[in-house]
């Protein structure tokens, strides 16, 4: 009898471990969704494109028309592309496709693999001591900066894809991007920024007054 229930033990292990795999991948498969109104940033080959998440429907998601940052467009989008938003958890990555269009929006597959990946998408430099700048005018510290990005913090909120403009004290440079995320630090708000163009990390580097950059 011994093996038997050895037997039934093992099988009802093994049911209850595929049941909780099954639920942990497919609530993983659902992945996360963008907030209405959400920037969203989608690469094709060499192009860049950004447009706005408006919702899901049936399958799809409704996204404002496709706007080309930097690049040429192909003349046709066809396969995948990689996909890119913030949420207040961090960087969400997923692939999609372009299905056409409905009216004046865009339909995209709805990604099966939305995934919260690492905050920082691109190298930074970490400047200690922050060094000062202007985020639309507002005045805000900025704790590292890379070739993609930057975190900031100040006294303003901006909210989850706001167009902004990072203007480093010292230097003439506007740094166009979006907010990927915000969240409040004690009586202030700490900003991540997705650049439109790369920044060459020379310039980050030098604004940190060294040549090496921080994990």
């Amino acid at each position: 009898m011994e093996p038997f229930w050895l037997g039934v033990c093992g099988v009802a292990l093994f049911a209850l471990s595929a049941f909780a795999s099954a639920l942990y991948h497919g609530r993983g498969r659902r992945g996360v969704e963008p907030s209405p109104g959400a920037w969203i940033t989608l690469r094709a080959g060499g192009a860049h494109f950004r447009c706005r998440y408006i919702s899901a429907n049936r399958g799809r998601w409704v996204v404002t028309p496709l706007t080309v940052v930097g690049a040429v467009a192909p003349t046709r989008l066809t396969g995948e592309m990689l996909g890119m938003f913030g949420t207040a958890a961090g960087v969400a990555v997923f692939t999609t496709r372009v299905l056409g269009a409905e009216g004046a929006s865009v339909l995209l597959a709805a990604p099966k693999d939305a995934r919260i990946r690492d905050r920082r998408v691109s190298p930074r430099v970490r400047l200690e001591p922050a060094l000062s700048g202007a985020l639309n005018g507002a005045s805000v510290r900025i704790h590292n900066l890379g070739t993609r990005g930057a975190m900031v913090q100040g006294g303003r909120s901006f909210t989850h894809g706001a167009e902004v403009v990072l203007q480093p004290d010292g230097t003439v440079a506007r740094l166009t991007g979006y907010v990927l995320a915000c969240e409040a630090v004690g009586t202030e708000y700490r900003m991540r920024v997705l650049f439109d163009r790369e920044v060459p990390l020379s310039f980050c580097w030098g604004l940190a007054g060294g040549d090496e950059a921080s994990a």
